[in-house]
């Protein structure tokens, strides 16, 4: 969420910014990922952690850049690559729902099948 202004940067200097609902889209959907962020800070404030989680703190400068340029690898190809045919060949509708489902489909051998509801849920949130 932090790198979102200089991603969206260029997107707004190309007038895309008022096509995607411009700044209030930016806050409404980093208020939604703030939210998505919650059920999983709960568990690990009552103690419950994942099972790799013994992870060091210093380490998230190594894996922190490496999550974000994945993450927007992933963005690219199911938001710009991916959607934007299934728009065209059969609607908005489910352009977002099967582009959803292949999101959530790439991070099941990750987080598994237990996972694939809130993966589900985040790919439709993003895809709108």
């Amino acid at each position: 969420m932090l790198a979102a202004p200089v991603v969206l940067a260029p997107a707004a200097r190309r007038g895309l910014a008022r096509r995607w609902g411009g700044p209030a889209a930016l806050v409404a959907g980093s208020a939604i990922g703030v939210a998505l962020l919650v059920p999983g800070l709960l568990l690990r404030v009552s103690g419950m952690h994942a099972a790799g989680d013994a992870v060091p703190a210093g380490a998230l400068l190594m894996w922190g850049p490496a999550v974000c340029l994945v993450a927007g690898a992933e963005e690219v190809a199911l938001r710009a690559g991916l959607q934007p045919l299934l728009r065209r060949a059969a609607g908005p509708a489910v352009a977002i729902v099967a582009t959803a489902a292949v999101f959530g489909v790439m991070h099941l051998p990750l987080f598994g099948p237990a996972a694939l509801p809130l993966d589900l849920g985040v790919g439709i949130v993003l895809g709108c």
